[in-house]
């Protein structure tokens, strides 16, 4: 997975689907000769209207972006093998848990970036100016991946590709909708996996006659779970349409809007496309086949018996075909909870299922994980995986709620509660402040070091600034174990007035472990200048290689809100008393004057 699990995003472009035909008889994308493909074509211009919001729970706390761009990309040439994209924004907008980052933003996104692609389309390499941040990369690569097109060189209707966006690898299934005169229509969908599901696709509309891009309509739902700390759920909507280079320029020459003045689309407003939703059906229906329930047990029992020697295909498959079930077919959620009470916790029915249910999220899927969680021991390991997975749900119902709440007096559902919170926060904050306001009074009633730790940790997990608040009293907590799970409650917090009281709390703070799990909070997000001004006081200072490496790292993160950070490593990679310290500054400066 790469480092920026959110949705950092911005812009750029599809060029020409060179010397492409179409069968009008049997609606076939023809076989395209080795050298064409999707390419950015000089001289080309696109206006670009780009949306994105969403939430991320990462570690323990949670991170909310709101991102909106609008302008002209220009596509020029450049060396062999490269094109030359540019962005003039007439809309910038950039929110990072309601601060706005745009005005560090609009300079980096308007320098030319420069890409390479290969024969199919598929964009492989990109090259930025040395002085363009981490974050505002992150958003062109985004971008890039979100409307690129790869074409598969073969006589089909439809075609798979394995393509790549910021989170990682994932396969993307292009079909061939209709044609007529003047243009062919594509509808590309994103395949789920165990990890990612995406609602919605994306509709392409090209030219008959040479195959060049003429528009590109995006409309997705992102659902990605890596783990139990590690989750995001975001909408992108995307419109890109070709333009002329007269009203490119009539574009440019009018006067940004104020960011105040943004009318930002609410994702939970966005209706979706029917064409999309009938195109996603007939992509699961694709993705199951022949299959029933009876066959894709035969087939788990298959993988229990190959155990680590089944083959990744055959894991895959089960995945895919699990997801695509269960969402065709609701009703029949049940039968699956029932098969989680009897089957073994380590085998291959126990572990797809129960993801898959989870996954897939909807309410008949809630309450059969409901189901199978009552009808678990207590002491089972069955039980405690499910209640993170009913935790872990697309969007936690009041019945699941119910039930998570009813089971409060085990350690492990206090943190899966504060999972539960985040994901509810913004579509109904009123649930997740009745969840918060328990783990706090959780908090205050808990008797032993593990108990308040337990609460912590959901509270942490619900990635809200109020979950700091509650857990400041307890930096002081006589057990380290304490004080460090009440520190990590800081990781997400944007308001750098509260992180200066992890600070402080750390400069006094004598347990060396502690002090690192309070170094690692404040490196999760990009901090302001006074709290890295701060951490490099303390690098100084710290007698532990340990917490001094890691903050060498924080600071290297946040570098483009300090430019201090670069000398500060560069000392410390001569002269920290530590090696390992040493080597951390050097690794994290390899690539800095590439």
């Amino acid at each position: 997975m790469r480092k920026y699990l959110s949705f950092f995003l911005c812009i750029f472009v599809l060029a020409n689907v060179a010397f492409v035909t179409l069968s009008k008889k049997h609606k076939v994308l023809m076989a395209l000769p080795p050298d064409a493909g999707p390419r950015f074509q000089p001289g080309q211009y696109y206006e670009l209207k780009y949306s994105q919001e969403g939430d991320a729970n990462l570690v323990g706390g949670s991170q909310h972006t709101s991102v909106d761009v609008q302008g002209i990309i220009k596509a020029e040439g450049s060396s062999i093998g490269r094109v030359r994209l540019s962005l003039k924004p007439t809309v910038l907008r950039y929110l990072l848990n309601g601060r706005d980052l745009a005005s560090l933003l609009s300079h980096d996104v308007q320098q030319p970036f420069e890409i390479s692609q290969d024969s199919d389309g598929r964009i492989n390499r990109i090259w930025f100016s040395k002085h363009v941040g981490d974050t505002s990369q992150a958003l062109i690569r985004e971008l890039l991946a979100r409307i690129q097109v790869v074409v598969d060189h073969n006589n089909i209707a439809d075609w798979k590709t394995q393509e790549q966006d910021t989170n990682g690898d994932y396969q993307a299934h292009y079909l061939v909708v209709r044609d007529d005169s003047e243009s062919v229509f594509l509808e590309k969908l994103i395949v789920p996996t165990n990890m990612l599901r995406v609602d919605g696709g994306v509709s392409i509309e090209l030219t008959s006659s040479t195959g060049s891009l003429k528009s590109l309509h995006a409309n997705q739902l992102f659902h990605l779970a890596l783990n139990s700390q590690l989750t995001a759920t975001w909408r992108t909507k995307i419109v890109l349409e070709k333009t002329t280079k007269n009203n490119a320029d009539v574009l440019n020459a009018s006067t940004p809007p104020s960011v105040n003045d943004l009318d930002f689309i609410n994702p939970d407003t966005i209706s979706g496309d029917q064409a999309q939703l009938r195109a996603e059906r007939r992509q699961l229906e694709h993705t199951l086949g022949n299959d029933n329930e009876h066959t894709l047990r035969e087939s788990l029992a298959d993988l229990n018996r190959l155990g680590r020697d089944a083959p990744s295909i055959k894991k895959r498959d089960a995945v895919l075909k699990l997801y695509a079930y269960i969402s065709l077919y609701p009703e029949r959620s049940s039968t699956l909870g029932e098969t989680l009470q009897s089957v073994d916790a380590d085998s291959a029915e126990f572990s797809y299922i129960a993801g898959a249910l989870s996954q897939v999220g909807h309410d008949q899927a809630q309450a059969a994980l409901v189901e199978a969680i009552t009808g678990c021991n207590a002491n089972d390991r069955k039980q405690a995986s499910l209640i993170q997975l009913l935790a872990m749900v697309p969007h936690p119902n009041q019945a699941s709620q119910t039930k998570l709440e009813s089971m409060r007096s085990r350690d492990d559902v206090l943190i899966a509660l504060g999972t539960l919170a985040s994901r509810i926060s913004a579509s109904e904050p009123s649930r997740a402040k009745q969840v918060l306001e328990m783990l706090a009074t959780e908090l205050r009633t808990a008797k032993s070091s593990q108990r308040q730790t337990a609460a912590l940790a959901g509270l942490g997990n619900s990635g809200s600034d109020e979950a700091l608040s509650a857990s400041e009293t307890w930096f002081s907590n006589s057990e380290p174990s304490v004080r460090s799970a009440a520190l990590r409650v800081a990781r997400f917090v944007s308001d750098d007035k509260k992180i200066m009281t992890v600070i402080e709390t750390m400069t006094k703070e004598q347990n060396e472990s502690v002090r690192y799990e309070a170094a690692r909070a404040l490196g999760y997000i990009k901090r302001g200048s006074d709290v890295l001004a701060a951490q490099a006081r303390m690098y100084e200072t710290e007698s532990s290689a340990l917490v001094r490496g890691q903050l060498l790292r924080n600071l290297w993160t946040s570098r483009s809100n300090y430019p201090r950070a670069t000398d500060i490593l560069r000392k410390a990679a001569q002269s920290d008393p530590n090696p390992e310290v040493r080597q951390i500054a050097k690794t994290l400066l390899i690539g800095y004057s590439q």
